[in-house]
């Protein structure tokens, strides 16, 4: 089968969810409940077919992902920046945007009065300077992100599943 890195990623929820679905079910059948002598119906159960439709779909879901490792450690989105390092690099930044968001939302000055005492608390840096970092930081963010939806939905690769 022929994916995009976006498409292997809901192929993989998919074949999550089956496993999940088929998980339940053995849940359900697996066991039967009896109450004042009478047996409540449930699906036909068998064990061996359960396990092996599961064994299937985590064999799927491995060599899905595996392809979509290799697609991603070796795809690149510009020059010396691979999809995988990208990922990272972005985890990075919005860590990153994530403290300077806080910064940048500070009071330059706030008092507090505790037990009797007045604490004055001050910014230590440049305000606008943060907030210039911010904006800089989300545009690159931004690119980022375009650049990898981009790899993402265009770049194929092909799995034999």
């Amino acid at each position: 089968m022929l994916f995009t890195g976006s498409s292997a990623m809901k192929h993989i929820k998919y074949l999550e969810e089956e496993k999940t679905m088929l998980l339940q079910k053995e849940r359900n059948n697996s066991t039967t409940v009896e109450v004042d002598g009478k047996v409540r119906e449930v699906e036909c159960y068998n064990f061996q077919v359960t396990r092996e439709s599961i064994r299937e779909l985590d064999a799927k879901i491995c060599k899905l992902r595996h392809a979509l490792n290799v697609f991603n450690t070796h795809t690149e989105i510009e020059e010396g920046l691979t999809i995988d390092t990208a990922l990272i690099k972005l985890a990075q930044l919005n860590n990153e945007l994530s403290i300077v968001r806080d910064m940048k939302s500070k009071a330059k000055e706030s008092v507090e009065e505790r037990y009797s005492n007045m604490y004055i608390r001050r910014v230590n840096y440049d305000l606008r300077e943060v907030e210039n970092y911010y904006q800089d930081l989300v545009k690159e963010i931004h690119q980022l992100q375009i650049k990898l939806d981009t790899a993402n939905l265009t770049n194929t690769f092909e799995v034999d599943i």
